[in-house]
């Protein structure tokens, strides 16, 4: 099974920067948003009993690319230290609780 991600829907979640920093909080709402989704997205495109590893390939690609965009988009490091971080926690929390839902 190959790993797959959507750029389209990471671009989606960040919006344009404006002449105007966003905040703090507003990228973190971002890169919750795009870990969610992408979780949800990885979900429906890998069989269930998925392998944890497979995850961590498809999020890595995700948070690459998004990275990527913001650096584009001039953003600050600690802006894209914080999307990043956020993106991956609940990326990681998505894909962890369908994965040990039965466990439950």
């Amino acid at each position: 099974m190959g790993v797959t991600g959507s750029l389209r829907s990471n671009e989606a979640a960040m919006p344009a920067r404006g002449p105007l920093s966003p905040s703090a909080e507003s990228i973190r709402e971002n890169g919750y948003a795009a870990g969610e989704r992408e979780a949800r997205l990885f979900l429906s495109s890998t069989a269930p009993g998925f392998e944890q590893p497979v995850a961590y390939q498809w999020l890595d690609r995700i948070v690459a690319d998004g990275r990527r965009q913001l650096r584009e988009r001039n953003a600050s490091d600690r802006e894209i230290e914080i999307w990043d971080n956020a993106c991956r926690i609940m990326f990681l929390l998505e894909t962890l609780r369908e994965r040990n839902r039965d466990c439950l």
